[in-house]
């Protein structure tokens, strides 16, 4: 929650097959158990309907902060990630800005 207030969270597929990539599909409910639902491209829908949505660093700098991964094993996923042929936007986790925090 931001500020007392239940936010509404999208997943883009992007997000689910990073995730795969990196061998860590099964802690996604972790870092964030009430995700709601997969979109193929969902950056203008979602900024049309005020809905905000996660991207792959979003989720690996919530699970960063929430001591689900450390910026060690964040690090590894974006070198596994990306290894697989996948593009982000950083390298190390500690280049990443987030654009929210919940």
């Amino acid at each position: 929650m931001a500020g007392g207030k239940l936010t509404k969270v999208v997943l883009d597929s992007d997000v689910i097959i990073h995730f795969i990539k990196g061998n860590c599909l099964n802690i996604l409910p972790k870092i964030l158990p009430s995700y709601s639902f997969i979109l193929l491209d969902i950056v203008y829908y979602c900024k049309e309907n005020n809905i905000t949505y996660f991207t792959t660093m979003d989720f690996l700098y919530q699970a960063m902060k929430s001591n689900v991964m450390t910026e060690k094993e964040c690090d590894e996923f974006i070198a596994e990630v990306t290894s697989k042929g996948s593009k982000l936007p950083v390298t190390k986790m500690n280049e990443f800005t987030p654009r929210l925090i919940l």
